[in-house]
């Protein structure tokens, strides 16, 4: 297999602006913008800056100015920030103020500027004031990208007018996982010829490096040891890669797909190339991988329940995030739940015993006390049982003395087949040799009376 991957020289400093106008709520594309900000933010490079804005009635930042994907933005904080925006009913569409307040982000940028509008495209009502800061923008090196989410609102064509009056790239989009941006400035084709591909170094087998030991997925799993073989592959830009062989190539990469999470696991399942990856340590690998993906399985519950795994004794404090106050009650006994933030209440309780029990469909372990936890063992033990006429066994004596006690108070049931017709077959011929009997006297009286009356 022969992989080419994606070159790109230089970095970019790009805006998005995202349209919660009450009509994006209306028409119910606002999820779609929030899908679509949140893939394109996925698309761009490590070398990029960027920042983000939310415009309605007015225009406001998700981030404090242009920050480095490099380090300096707290990704997954962005993207909370993006997923939760939600439309406050301002009827208005203030475009013009967004790309001013773009436009002040960008005058510190470096590289190539963009600015990627996220809308339902009704600007018709700001269209001349939109029109005058678009120029100024495009004065200023600033290319647009204006993306028009469809929705059964006719929009008519002031979106297209406006990017083809400041050379800008328009689009449509009808869901937020296909959009690709034309930036001008990617040279991610690279031409056949162009760029040798990568020489490939033969190994018998491939050791396995963790590349970001501070993602969830390898954060508590330390993994260790060779993989025979791996599909060869090459990230999409925005990708990580958690592990890899030891010369870089992907073996787990992970990536944001819209508002969801991708990883791709780029080696078998173990019946060949990667047994290691399912021995005991590694194999947290998987099931991390599976958690991450699935993220939290409680999304859009009402009421949202979680409580930590707890001991006997020990004060317990449940989180309930719910739209109106929920009745939870344990052992009979109501919680008495505190108003503590938006839609959000806590209540504690202390566990009497261990056990496993449910609030709603939400599991909740009580495990023995705490102070049992650390007791250890105690090094004497063995010396203090065998004084005393004890006997400390190991695990296979252990084994051993259970099988001879099983043998010794095992009962065994013996079923044995026993014939009984003869006590049916005995009398039935004794009954038929008297009938015979009985029969032959009747006739020897009747042949005897026969000749005597002659």
């Amino acid at each position: 297999v022969e992989s080419k991957p994606s070159r790109y020289e230089g970095g970019r400093s790009v805006v998005m602006l995202i349209d919660i106008s009450d009509s994006a709520r209306v028409y119910g594309i606002l999820d779609t913008e929030k899908a679509l900000a949140i893939n394109t933010l996925f698309q761009l490079g490590i070398n990029d800056n960027v920042g983000v804005i939310a415009f309605g009635g007015d225009a406001h930042e998700l981030t404090n100015g242009l920050q480095s994907l490099s380090g300096g933005l707290d990704l997954a904080a962005l993207v909370d920030s993006i997923s939760r925006l939600q439309s406050k009913g301002m009827s208005g569409t203030s475009l013009n103020k967004g790309l001013d307040l773009a436009g002040d982000m960008l005058e510190g940028g470096v590289g190539s500027k963009h600015v990627i509008i996220i809308s339902d495209g009704a600007i018709q009502s700001v269209y001349q004031p939109t029109l005058e800061q678009a120029r100024k923008l495009q004065q200023n090196g600033v290319k647009m990208h204006f993306v028009v989410v469809k929705s059964t609102n006719p929009i008519g064509s002031t979106a297209h007018n406006l990017m083809e009056e400041v050379g800008g790239e328009y689009y449509e989009e009808s869901d937020g996982w296909s959009l690709t941006l034309r930036f001008g400035d990617n040279a991610s084709e690279v031409s056949e010829g162009t760029k040798e591909p990568e020489e490939f170094t033969p190994y018998t087998t491939y050791p396995l490096v963790v590349m970001d030991a501070s993602h969830f997925i390898t954060r508590y799993t330390n993994i260790s040891g060779n993989v025979s073989g791996f599909n060869e592959v090459t990230p999409k830009m925005g990708a990580k890669r958690l592990v890899t062989i030891v010369d870089g190539r992907p073996v787990l990469t992970v990536a944001r797909y819209g508002l969801g999470r991708v990883a791709a696991l780029t080696t078998d399942d173990g019946s060949a190339w990667a047994p290691i990856l399912y021995t005991e340590g590694n194999s947290k690998l998987i099931s991390a991988t599976v958690n991450w993906v699935v993220g939290d399985p409680q999304r859009g519950n009402d009421p949202w329940i979680s409580a930590p795994d707890t001991f006997v004794g020990r004060d317990t404090t449940i989180t309930v995030i719910a739209s109106t106050p929920p009745t939870l009650s344990v052992d009979g006994k109501e919680l008495l739940l505190n108003h503590v933030g938006d839609n959000t209440y806590q209540a504690t309780f202390i566990p009497k015993k261990v056990r496993l029990f449910y609030l709603q469909d939400y599991p909740i372990a009580v495990n023995y006390h705490v102070e049992y936890r650390d007791v250890g063992f105690n090094e004497k033990a063995a010396a203090l049982i065998e004084e005393y006429g004890g006997k400390v066994l190991t695990k296979d004596e252990v084994k051993l003395l259970l099988t001879k006690q099983l043998t010794a108070d095992t009962l065994t049931v013996t079923i044995k087949p026993v014939d009984r017709s003869s006590y049916f077959l005995i009398p039935a011929l004794l009954l038929f040799t008297i009938d015979v009997v009985i029969r032959r006297i009747r006739e020897a009286r009747a042949m005897w009376q026969s000749s005597r009356n002659k």
